[in-house]
């Protein structure tokens, strides 16, 4: 239990800190990693367990922040939790930093949950 809710607000940081779409990122991390760095991304990868930690920026802004779940049940279980409420959180993270005219993209896809900027979601695809 404590390992869920410290994964749950290690979650809720990397979104916040870093919306719902068909055009997710890649079901791979491995692929999503390799797609963003082809696409000129400064990518960072950590592991806690069997769960896979993906940030990528670029010079230009564009940001993408993916969490990968060992199954697509738990990422389930987890979006199920974050995604009451996201769209007001988004507001008040792009209020927070000037970034109201950035178009972010969130949502979860296979095992995987994503936030980031639309063109960053479409590189880790």
């Amino acid at each position: 239990m404590k390992k869920t809710v410290s994964i749950l607000i290690l979650l809720a940081i990397t979104i916040l800190s870093f919306g719902l779409t068909s055009c997710g990122v890649n079901e791979s991390p491995e692929e999503a990693e390799r797609a963003l760095r082809n696409e000129g991304y400064e990518v960072s990868v950590s592991h806690i367990g069997d769960t896979t930690y993906i940030s990528a920026t670029r010079s230009d802004g564009n940001f993408v922040s993916a969490t990968y779940y060992p199954t697509a049940d738990e990422a389930d279980g987890v979006w199920n939790v974050l995604e009451e409420g996201m769209e007001e959180r988004l507001v008040e993270y792009a209020e927070k930093y000037n970034l109201r005219e950035r178009d972010f993209r969130y949502g979860k896809d296979g095992r995987a949950i994503y936030f980031g900027t639309k063109d960053a979601v479409r590189a880790a695809r």
